[in-house]
């Protein structure tokens, strides 16, 4: 019908942009999916060389290779155990009522 024309043209226009935004949509997050599993995939082959690799060390370390493991684990930072205190927020809560936001 010739009321409908104004529509179907305007459509038609909107037609590649709405193309390229649902393309978009869908194929973002399929291709950050494949980026994150190369990059999780190379972080287990490092870690696997690392546990290697320590155990090796950790089996027959000689004397100089225990002197320097002693040294390392004298400067590594001390970690800190986070507890329940140090929390500035809890979901537990209600956020009206936070008791740590008072």
């Amino acid at each position: 019908s010739a009321s409908a024309a104004p529509a179907v043209g305007a459509l038609g226009l909107l037609y590649p942009g709405l193309l390229v935004y649902a393309l978009g949509y869908a194929g973002l997050p399929i291709a950050r999916g494949a980026v994150v599993r190369r990059q999780n995939r190379k972080i287990a082959e490092r870690n696997r060389v690392r546990e290697a690799w320590a155990a090796v060390v950790s089996r027959t370390p000689g004397k100089r290779m225990r002197r320097k493991l002693m040294g390392a684990k004298a400067l590594r930072p001390q970690s800190k155990q986070v507890s329940i205190d140090d929390a500035i927020f809890s979901t537990a809560d209600d956020s009206i009522q936070n008791p740590r936001e008072q």
